[in-house]
Parts: structure tokens; sequence; C-alpha cells
């Protein structure tokens, strides 16, 4: 899937949902499954839906965001977000300063299993990307 995340869909999925969370109106317990399928839909496919094509990489953002989109997750600080776990977890402190170093800690190339792939995947996308250098190279 080559999708470009830039700034504007960031900020477009922050906004829809902080509306869809009513701004500082309501409490982390009004947060309904309703509320949560809107936001999916919202960042799978109207933020997404005109770039992502593919029918397997649509279906697989759609997976992804049911797991990370929930009210289980909006709910529960330290909500374990991958089966690997206490490595892809809601951080406890929200704060700005506490997420930014938390997201500098990531890994520049994760773990397929925190996106809840199979291991193999990480042989497939080393092998594109390895085909992809060699051609660029030549």
């Amino acid at each position: 899937m080559n999708l470009c995340v830039n700034s504007d869909s960031l900020i477009l999925a922050n906004v829809c949902l902080w509306n869809f969370q009513g701004g500082d109106h309501k409490e982390k317990s009004d947060i309904d499954e309703a509320t949560m399928e809107a936001v999916r839909y919202l960042v799978a496919d109207c933020n997404y839906g005109g770039r992502i094509t593919d029918v397997y990489d649509r279906r697989l953002l759609s997976t992804l965001l049911k797991r990370l989109v929930s009210c289980e997750s909006a709910s529960t600080p330290g909500y374990d977000l991958s089966e690997l776990e206490g490595k892809h977890q809601v951080p406890k402190d929200l704060g700005r300063a506490n997420v930014i170093e938390i997201a500098k800690r990531m890994p520049v190339v994760p773990d397929p299993r925190g996106l809840g792939l199979a291991p193999n995947s990480a042989i497939v996308r080393d092998a594109r990307d390895s085909k992809k250098l060699l051609r660029v190279s030549q």
C-alpha cells in the first residue's frame, strides 16, 4: 500500500475525532460504539477512501481501525493496541510532550505483529523494498 500520510491527513483525522468527541463537552464515558463507527468511517472512507484503491488495502485499513478506534481503546489508559503486550499501548499520560516522547521511541520499521500481520509479511515488505532499491540504482 503506497499511502502518503501527510500533516493534512492527520489534522483532518484529529478534527473528526475532536468533533465526534464533542470537543470539551463529552466525558470519556459518553463515547459510544456509534461514535467510534463514525470516526472509523470518516478516517477510512472519507479521508483515505479515494487514495486507497486496492480492495485488500481497504480491508486492511478497515480491520486495523476496528482494533485501534474502539470504545475500549478510548476509555482504557494503557490499553494494548496489538498482540505484542506493552509494545503498542495507549499512553496513560496523554500530555503532548509524553505522546511525542513515546512516538520518538517507536521503531522506524515496525514489527508486523504490532499491526496484526503475520511475521512473514516482513519478508514480503523487505523483498519489495529491495526490488525498489535495485530498480532505482540501475
